[in-house]
């Protein structure tokens, strides 16, 4: 019985009957588990350990797999706050009664009994569907830059979704290292502002966006650190200054919802050229 629970806990806590039996567990020992409550059954032909995450059981009893932003939160690429649980099902599926706690997306694929989770290729394609163009790059920048996906899985995303999201492959940018680096740039890069994310800067290291030649905007997370992070940021900020740069800092309630704030900030900084090296700047030997 103890094989049972251990391929459980290796495959993360919910697996098909299938996949049970090939550990070698018969449906005589699965009940026994079930019966003594040491496992669940969400679903018919589906066990679960009690500890199971809880949206990989609601997939499981659903007759679906964890997929878009619900499973891409699960190996932590950067996507907006969406607390409801997103569901691939076979096209062949009974419709599922609506909630605003799911979202269903129907797929080809969705009928595999492997796994409770979509993986990551057919995650980001479903996002396609139901999220922003700018929440989309967001969470493909942020599977790049963590090394989750590759170029050839970025073509196999392409080839899934429709003709009419091919332009947003070309503002991929596997530079940007948070969603609100990227979210600075497409937003920045629409109105016209020359900028750049990760810019390398002697004497202080990379920065997150370069706005011009000295602007620089840094955006500090949800989770924003604090102690000796801050002290460092604030060293850095200093540095920055130091070199003639001018430092922007905004933090995630900024971008996310206060952006007109910030972008006439920017656009006031643009418009007074305050963005690029002047003569005075290049006599002080700062450019």
């Amino acid at each position: 019985m103890s094989d049972a629970v251990d391929t459980l806990s290796h495959l993360g806590g919910v697996a098909h009957l299938s996949t049970l039996r090939e550990s070698g567990a018969d449906p005589a020992s699965l009940r026994a588990l079930v019966h003594a409550g040491i496992l669940i059954r969400p679903r018919r032909g589906w066990y679960s350990l009690p500890s199971a995450p809880p949206i990989a059981i609601r997939a499981a009893s659903l007759g679906g797999r964890v997929t878009c932003v619900s499973a891409l939160t699960q190996w932590g690429v950067w996507c907006v706050d969406d607390r409801r649980l997103h569901l691939s099902v076979p096209l062949s599926a009974s419709r599922l009664p609506s909630h605003r706690s799911l979202v269903v997306h129907y797929s080809r694929h969705a009928g595999e009994r492997t796994s409770t989770f979509d993986d990551i290729v057919h995650s980001i394609s479903h996002a396609f569907s139901c999220q922003s163009r700018e929440n989309v790059i967001v969470a493909i920048n942020s599977a790049l830059n963590q090394g989750l996906i590759g170029r050839d899985e970025l073509a196999a995303i392409q080839r899934l979704v429709a003709a009419k999201y091919w332009p947003y492959f070309n503002f991929i940018d596997a530079q940007c290292e948070s969603g609100l680096e990227t979210k600075c740039l497409l937003r920045l890069r629409a109105l016209g502002i020359k900028c750049r994310t990760q810019v390398y800067i002697g004497g202080v290291g990379r920065v997150d966006v370069l706005v011009g030649d000295r602007l620089v905007v840094e955006t500090d997370g949800i989770a924003y650190h604090s102690g000796d992070d801050v002290k460092r940021d604030r060293r850095r900020d200093l540095a920055l200054h130091r070199l003639g740069y001018v430092v922007l800092r905004v933090d995630y309630g900024q971008v996310m919802n206060e952006w007109d704030m910030v972008e006439a900030v920017i656009r006031a900084y643009v418009s007074r050229d305050e963005h690029r090296w002047s003569a005075r700047h290049i006599r002080a030997g700062l450019a």
